[in-house]
């Protein structure tokens, strides 16, 4: 090899120039996981990975449980050199460019956030233990679709939401299914699930212990018009929230049984449905069933059963620190 080939091959190295990237957030690999894989996972080219990760040797396996960066920045730039000798003439290029896009409203105070999150998203939730799709859906009175829209790496099954990371709940412009609160209807009554008639004149604060058939019956309305008046309660019950209030009357509807007369003295809370005329009372207590409250109280399994209607004729559902009638 010749002198000036000698002296061009040692300047390359500084000939050509790249620039570190600043790393903002980095996950570690699993087992299999490879460059283009994992970029892929995180919705990045193989070449922006590699110039995330610039010691990392692509393409290949990754190595399990090291961190490797997924978000940052890379400063742009180009530098062009030319080396040359008396035979033959090499030219080397290196352009590295960034396409992060950065946005007011997914700023830093929203990290981490899953891939593909909306770029004009201007509304962030943090998921928390125990949160759903549905859930987040409902609470911010939102569509599946709009929610699939605004975070499309969370599959339709909900089986990869992320505990501890951001999710978009509302884009500029967005509308959504809430009911706009009244000062005289609802302001005094929140929170409430997402759709609410907007005409309800009686709301009941869902306890524990509650369930959808138990208010019904409580308010005298029936299933139909339950779900009417709370349309994002689902027809199994599955997601009445504790804490929650829920409608329970309107202008105008009927209901199956004579509200409570304002001077009743009756305990509370007592058993769904129990007769207006009770004049006695029983708390159940731990280690109470029906046949022995009924002795205790010198009263028939049938008089138990009329004075308490909700209570199932083998005692299945008799509620602890809830108050049964005894007598009348």
């Amino acid at each position: 090899m010749g002198f000036k080939s000698l002296i061009v091959l040692g300047l390359l190295p500084h000939l050509i120039s790249v620039q570190a990237a600043t790393c903002d957030w980095k996950v570690n690999a699993n087992g299999g996981d490879t460059c283009a894989s994992f970029a892929a996972s995180w919705g990045l080219t193989l070449a922006k990975f590699e110039a995330l990760n610039p010691g990392v040797a692509c393409p290949g396996a990754l190595v399990a449980g090291q961190s490797y960066c997924v978000m940052g920045t890379v400063p742009s730039g180009t530098t062009t050199s030319t080396a040359s000798s008396t035979t033959t003439t090499t030219s080397y290029s290196s352009t590295i460019t960034s396409t992060f896009v950065t946005t007011t409203s997914s700023s830093s105070q929203h990290q981490p956030t899953q891939t593909g999150l909306a770029s004009n998203c201007n509304g962030f939730y943090l998921v928390s233990s125990g949160d759903t799709c549905a859930a987040i859906e409902s609470k911010y009175g939102i569509s599946a679709q709009e929610f699939a829209s605004w975070n499309p790496a969370i599959d339709s099954g909900c089986s990869n939401l992320l505990l501890g990371y951001y999710v978009c709940v509302s884009v500029p412009g967005a509308t959504t299914t809430t009911s706009v609160s009244t000062t005289t209807t609802s302001s005094p009554y929140q929170p409430t699930q997402s759709g609410l008639a907007s005409n309800c004149n009686n709301f009941y604060l869902v306890s524990s212990g509650d369930n959808c058939a138990a208010i019904e019956s409580k308010f005298g309305i029936s299933a139909q018009q339950f779900t009417t008046w709370n349309p994002s309660i689902h027809t199994t019950c599955d997601n009445l929230y504790l804490g929650y209030y829920v409608c329970v009357g309107v202008p105008g509807a009927t209901t199956t049984t004579a509200p409570p007369a304002p001077t009743s003295t009756a305990p509370s809370p007592e058993m769904p449905s129990t007769v207006s005329n009770c004049s006695k009372f029983h708390l159940v207590q731990s280690g109470d069933g029906c046949g022995a409250i009924e002795a205790a109280n010198g009263i028939t399994q049938d008089q138990f059963a009329s004075w308490n209607p909700y209570i199932h004729s083998n005692c299945d559902n008799l509620w602890l620190g809830y108050y049964v009638c005894v007598g009348v």
